[in-house]
């Protein structure tokens, strides 16, 4: 097997882990980018010159035989670069859509699937800015608008959709979501795992309400 021909690793989209890749093509593009350090007051302090290359490959997981392209972008000089940024297409999904997620009211499912969209290209404000969004929509829709945003958490949590705990993870962490609209915050992938496990309990509580009525009206009664 010549060296072409060896197979690459990368992670599969289908396969949701790292697997054996055959490279169908590939092309190298060389270009000039500037590099630059700003001040404490915003203005560029030092600027430099250098060379990157984007590995642009088309790929094929020799387990699924799914396909799909990558970009390497590699910067500077060999010996200077520490790990690969690369970039997948699709993109690689960090969180697993729920399936009753189609089941929700129109502007609440889309509002799930550009969430999920944002997060998955590491857009990170953007998904805790939209999961804001959805939980106010869901709060009005299950309380009614009962007032700003703690007057909702606390109607949930009396109204018995969400735990004194939960209400406390929302509240930090939605609060959040107000910061990274207004103050620029940007989120870690571990809080909008939490905001989205308790946003989805929400959300699932009448698919999964509809589900428990479907399988007790199947259930033989006792004699």
């Amino acid at each position: 097997m010549t060296e072409e021909e060896k197979p690459e690793r990368y992670i599969c989209s289908k396969c949701g882990i790292e697997t054996k890749h055959s490279v169908l093509f590939k092309h190298a593009h060389l270009l000039p980018i500037e590099i630059f350090q700003k001040n404490d007051n915003g203005t560029i302090h030092q600027n430099a010159w250098t060379i990157a290359c984007d590995h642009y490959k088309f790929i094929e997981c020799k387990g699924c035989e799914t396909p799909s392209a990558v970009i390497e972008h590699l910067v500077g000089p060999p010996e200077s670069r520490t790990e690969k940024d690369i970039s997948y297409f699709p993109t690689r999904a960090q969180r697993k859509l729920p399936e009753w997620v189609k089941e929700l009211p129109e502007e609440i499912m889309e509002l799930f699937f550009e969430v999920y969209r944002a997060l998955s290209n590491n857009m990170l404000r953007l998904a805790l800015m939209g999961s804001r969004t959805i939980f106010d929509m869901l709060a009005v829709s299950k309380i009614g608008d009962v007032g700003g945003f703690k007057q909702k958490l606390k109607s949930l949590k009396d109204q018995g959709y969400i735990s004194a705990k939960q209400m406390n993870v929302l509240d930090s962490a939605l609060d959040a979501g107000n910061a990274a609209a207004h103050r620029g915050y940007k989120p870690d992938l571990e809080i909008l795992d939490a905001v989205l496990n308790i946003i989805e309990h929400v959300a699932g509580l009448d698919y999964l309400d509809r589900q428990a009525s479907e399988i007790s009206s199947k259930t033989p009664s006792r004699n």
